[in-house]
């Protein structure tokens, strides 16, 4: 049986340390539409940065839909694999899409203070922005939305070794004991 943990949160909220920690310790796969983004803004030569990203994923998700992003996204899933984390959610409407398409699917909200998403933000990728600044972007605003329909919500406000134990906690109820 395979199990989808999808992942929403705000930027620097803590999804990708997430992400990492399932591969790790779980052995999911992680799946990212981000990766299709860098794709395509590798094919067009392109710089990759957020802005850019979030230019073009918000064309391929006006173009595509929100079913055939989330399929193009599912067609990355390997057959080896039954345990897959997809990083990122911003869009209820391809978290539908993927609640609809899948048996075993569920979303993981991760929360976090302004402050500590700043000082992330800051050590992550070495600019002193605001987390306002980014999130005005069209594509950040169904963020706090998502929150609604997550199956799970984590607050990440603590240190990394308390995020990992939340985790640890969640993921032994979502895989029933594994």
């Amino acid at each position: 049986m395979k199990i989808f943990v999808g992942l929403a949160g705000k930027i620097a909220s803590g999804k990708t340390t997430v992400a990492n920690y399932l591969k790790e310790k779980y052995h999911f796969e992680i799946l990212r539409f981000r990766d299709i983004i860098i794709e395509v803004l590798e094919d067009r030569g392109m710089e990759v940065n957020r802005m850019n990203m979030q230019k073009v994923g918000d064309e391929i998700y006006s173009l595509l839909g929100p079913k055939l992003f989330s399929e193009l996204l599912l067609c990355k899933a390997t057959r080896e694999n039954d345990k897959y984390v997809i990083d990122s959610i911003r869009h209820i409407k391809i978290h539908l899409a993927l609640k609809e398409k899948l048996d075993n699917y569920v979303l993981l909200f991760i929360d976090s203070d302004n402050d500590k998403r700043n000082k992330r933000l800051k050590v992550r990728d070495g600019e002193n922005i605001n987390v306002h600044l980014l999130e005005n972007h069209p594509v950040e605003q169904e963020i706090d939305y998502l929150e609604e329909y997550a199956d799970y919500i984590l607050i990440n406000n603590e240190d990394v070794f308390s995020l990992y134990r939340k985790i640890d906690k969640i993921i032994t109820q979502i895989l029933g004991g594994e």
